[in-house]
């Protein structure tokens, strides 16, 4: 089964909600630290937990980011340790606007969005991707799950304008 690991930064925090919660929406079970980890409990056993139950991993950038804040640098240090030992783990860096992946992580293809055209397209192309990398399909909803998804899609726009918004000079 497919169970995809998602690594985002402060500024990709919303963003990686929406996709947590549309590829959950199509049956495909997320991992995201702020979600998953609570007070006292110790980062690199989780997370190096939750990096053995995943075979997909999307790390999220944007025009925002300037490196691996703590939190995610543990993640990190955790996956490249676990590439070290797959080498054909499913990594797919998810890059917003212009942003680019840091020099680690450039040896994966990468899935590029735009925040002022991010739609149900492009999730839908994110959440293929993301079963496409598992080697699986699916991603299939029944006619309630594509509702439910498509008004998760809108609100996923939404957030996709309150980054865009975001990322425009003062």
């Amino acid at each position: 089964m497919t169970r995809v690991f998602i690594s985002s930064s402060h500024d990709t925090e919303k963003l990686a909600q929406e996709l947590s919660t549309a590829l959950e929406h199509a049956g495909i079970p997320t991992w995201l630290d702020f979600k998953e980890l609570s007070p006292g409990d110790r980062i690199d056993a989780k997370v190096e937990d939750a990096i053995q139950r995943s075979n997909v991993f999307l790390i999220l950038f944007s025009n925002q980011w300037h490196g691996p804040s703590p939190w995610q640098d543990a993640e990190w240090q955790v996956l490249w340790k676990a590439t070290l030992r797959d080498p054909d783990m499913k990594i797919v860096p998810l890059l917003i606007d212009r942003a680019n992946a840091p020099t680690i992580w450039r040896n994966w293809v990468p899935l590029r969005i735009e925040s002022d055209k991010f739609n149900r397209d492009q999730v839908a192309s994110v959440i293929g991707r993301v079963a496409e990398k598992a080697g699986g399909n699916e991603a299939r909803l029944s006619p309630e799950e594509r509702q439910a998804f498509l008004e998760r899609m809108d609100l996923m726009e939404q957030a996709a304008k309150s980054l865009r918004t975001a990322d425009e000079p003062r």
